[in-house]
């Protein structure tokens, strides 16, 4: 999906200003005092906690409050879900092959290597974010993002489907009561039967089609 959404909105030449971008990940804990990260529950069980700790902690290194144009820390995570395959998913519950299996004890270090790449290639410091994940930061940062989740709007199965653009509306609070009906439900409302290019190229259309880069951009124009 993110790739998707990379290629299709994030690099499309003069689109960024249109976009103010976040990525918080959906999880849980069952003890919220643990200071393990891996002591969590997602979707991919706790390898993907390793995984989403080091997107935070890239987010986290740009200070984006005072440039909001840095997007080195998109490139870093961009970079980090292209490995997805086999790197990452080793310790998940679907490994490409028998292969590309870890363990437990292996896994951290994998992903650090990937991350130390990443970083290089987006210009981060890989020791900054190496911090991050080690000192107690990147659990910080993981248990925000997965509190706010909890509270996302669900799809038809039940499922929390981080899918949704906001167009043109309020500053959500804890519930999304007020910024709910803003959401663009971004035609794929569930994640087993959504075309990742179809729905990143409907996210570009709302863009488009709610701001004036319809007249800036060249891609908003029409043919």
């Amino acid at each position: 999906m993110a790739l998707s959404f990379d290629k299709y909105v994030v690099s499309v030449p003069g689109i960024k200003p249109y976009l103010d971008l976040s990525l918080n990940f959906v999880g849980f804990f069952t003890n919220w005092s643990t200071t393990d990260i891996t002591n969590c529950s997602t979707s991919s069980r706790w390898s993907e906690c390793v995984v989403n700790t080091y997107h935070l902690c890239g987010q986290a290194a740009v200070d984006r409050a005072a440039h909001p144009q840095d997007w080195r820390w998109w490139d870093y995570s961009t970079c980090l879900y292209a490995q997805q395959y086999p790197a990452e998913e080793c310790a998940g519950l679907n490994p490409l092959d028998a292969n590309h299996t870890c363990t437990r004890d292996e896994f951290p270090g994998i992903i650090r290597g990937v991350s130390d790449a990443c970083a290089q290639q987006a210009g981060l410091d890989a020791t900054a974010l190496n911090s991050c994940y080690d000192d107690g930061r990147g659990l910080a940062l993981l248990k925000a993002s997965f509190a706010k989740t909890l509270t996302f709007p669900r799809n038809p199965h039940g499922y929390t489907e981080p899918q949704w653009l906001e167009v043109d509306g309020p500053s959500c609070d804890a519930n999304f009561t007020e910024c709910e009906p803003s959401f663009d439900k971004t035609a794929c409302l569930d994640w087993d039967d959504c075309d990742s290019d179809a729905w990143a190229k409907h996210l570009l259309a709302q863009v488009c089609a709610k701001t004036d880069a319809q007249t800036t951009v060249d891609a908003c124009q029409p043919a």
